[in-house]
């Protein structure tokens, strides 16, 4: 049998930590769950937006060194990892615009220090394109289907957030949603924020769906 040959397209080798380490970027507080000489891959609480960047500050308390560097985020999406309240975490993927030679220095010792190579991500591109090769891709098992879907969970925590900033706003849409229910012969019995969710989201969303996502928030 012949060797299935597939090109590492990779630029820089990568790194995992079996304890996620601690940073921040633009000022919300992250995790790099993976590292390499060209960006990192993140998890975060706060949506991050696409193209933005700002400086990233790590601390290593095995190192007991911490650097900042630039960095922008190529792409970011709702995982299916939760924090310990429940809520849903961010991965994002960082690029590094620009580092000092301390900050790379820094990097490569905190890689040799605490950081795991990828050495499998070569053998699952060889097995899957194998497995193209004979014309067969065992199927993946179907995930189990949320109650919301990813969209309709980062709707509702972007509005929860920009709610939160207006108490003026939130008793606005409250008392908009209180009369629409009373037009529609609803009672009135879920939360005065997943109310004013629901109105100010236009009603988009189901109101019990809506009153699930903040009871977990």
């Amino acid at each position: 049998m012949s060797s299935v040959e597939v090109a590492n397209l990779r630029k820089h080798p990568r790194f995992f930590f079996d304890d996620p380490l601690p940073a921040v970027f633009n000022g919300v507080e992250m995790r790099v769950v993976n590292l390499s000489g060209g960006g990192l891959l993140v998890e975060h609480a706060e949506a991050f937006k696409v193209g933005s960047s700002s400086s990233v500050r790590m601390t290593s308390d095995a190192l007991k060194e911490d650097t900042s560097f630039r960095a922008k985020v190529v792409w970011s999406k709702l995982s299916n990892t939760a924090n310990e309240k429940g809520k849903l975490l961010y991965r994002s993927g960082l690029s590094i615009l620009d580092a000092s030679g301390e900050t790379l220095g820094f990097l490569g010792r905190l890689i040799r220090t605490l950081g795991r190579a990828d050495k499998d991500s070569m053998e699952r591109k060889r097995l899957a394109f194998a497995e193209r090769q004979k014309g067969y891709v065992a199927p993946a098992a179907e995930p189990a289907k949320p109650k919301y879907s990813p969209e309709q969970l980062l709707m509702i925590q972007q509005a929860f957030n920009r709610l939160a900033k207006s108490a003026d706003d939130t008793q606005k849409y409250y008392e908009q949603a209180k009369l629409s229910l009373v037009q529609q012969d609803r009672p009135v019995m879920h939360k005065r924020e997943a109310l004013a969710i629901w109105k100010y989201l236009g009603e988009q969303i189901d109101l019990d769906l809506v009153q699930t996502v903040v009871q977990a928030m």
